[in-house]
């Protein structure tokens, strides 16, 4: 695969900054509107950002998260004091305190951060679920069917203990009353009302998250904008459910072959089979989505009312938005349930 331009690499991290700002993280659109400025070949980090082969934009290798979880990282452990004094609770608007910070941390950890480049961001963002829940209420409804529920790119499986977490979705209060994790996104448009019963639920990811691991926890932590310590205490709280429930495995495993080994046609009666997944697919070749459809396909023609199949995907459209749609088989239509953002704190529900 040729090396983009760099042209193309600058367009990828102004976008990702444009979007920091609307999803209100002005410190990472600072950070990432300045930083290509210091990162010139004498790096190893500068090297493979400016001969990055992939797609560098924020759907589709998110070129820029995955630089600012690594530099938020250092900041947070304090391995580099001149970053960690530009980073959050601090202030900064100096470019050149900025650039000078950054280029200390380059220096002391240039192979680390080169090799942290190499994994796509996992904030598993806990806000997503409460669109994910209500899309396993719209199942739950249309089925009367408990459910099995398989997620691919799961990360630490935050999202997969959905249903211990309270949301305010307009005037309705749905979930778990007295959980830890409070939802209240924006929301406009219809809800459905229900308690979706999760009998099952099991998770894959190239990289997963270990939350009793203290150094692989704060990973995951250091993916959260540093300025947005609501979306960090959530993250802080689910994590703490997740441990105190006893964690779900998620498997180290690729999702083409995960997916066809778990989603089968002959896994019982009398529940819903749900495949569920959120800003996942903008990772996967485009092979193996075709495969992941072809083998949702062949065991959506298996279905019967009495052990149905669902898809409950949280993906970038073809217009470069976010949705979350729906298929249930036998009649494997699809349905778009809502439109949303990176984080769920927008939701127009549809259905």
């Amino acid at each position: 695969m040729l090396e983009n331009s760099l042209q193309k690499i600058e367009n990828a991290f102004a976008e990702q900054a444009r979007l920091c700002k609307i999803y209100g993280s002005e410190f990472t659109a600072f950070l990432l509107s300045n930083v290509l400025s210091v990162l010139d070949t004498s790096s190893e980090t500068g090297r493979k950002i400016r001969s990055w082969a992939g797609d560098p934009s924020p759907s589709g290798d998110a070129l820029a998260l995955r630089l600012a979880g690594a530099l938020h990282s250092i900041a947070k452990r304090g391995s580099c004091p001149e970053l960690t004094s530009v980073y959050p609770p601090e202030t900064c608007s100096d470019v050149s305190k900025l650039a000078a910070a950054v280029e200390k941390a380059v220096a002391q950890d240039d192979s680390w951060i080169a090799k942290m480049l190499n994994s796509p961001p996992q904030t598993n963002e806990v806000g997503r679920s409460a669109v994910l829940f209500t899309g396993l209420i719209e199942i739950s409804n249309r089925t009367k069917l408990p459910i099995s529920l398989f997620e691919i790119g799961a990360s630490a499986g935050l999202n997969l203990y959905l249903d211990r977490y309270s949301y305010q979705l307009g005037n309705l209060r749905l979930g778990c009353r007295d959980s830890r994790v409070k939802l209240s996104p924006d929301w406009t448009g219809n809800c459905p009302i229900g308690e979706p019963v999760i009998v099952e639920r099991s998770g894959c990811d190239l990289s997963p998250i270990d939350l009793s691991n203290e150094t692989e926890r704060e990973r995951l932590f250091s993916y959260v904008w540093p300025d947005q310590s609501e979306r960090y205490d959530r993250l802080k709280n689910a994590s703490e459910i997740a441990l105190s429930e006893g964690l779900v495995e998620i498997e180290k495993a690729d999702a083409v072959d995960w997916v066809d080994r778990n989603i089968r046609p002959d896994r019982g009666k009398s529940h819903v089979t749900v495949l569920m997944h959120s800003l996942t697919y903008c990772y996967l070749e485009r092979s193996s989505k075709e495969k992941i459809t072809r083998h949702m396909e062949k065991v959506g023609d298996t279905a019967t009312h009495d052990d149905p199949l669902a898809w409950l995907a949280y993906e970038f459209n073809a217009q470069k938005q976010i949705d979350c749609s729906l298929r249930i088989w036998p009649s494997g239509d699809r349905l778009v349930l809502a439109v949303t953002d990176a984080h769920g704190k927008n939701v127009h529900w549809l259905a």
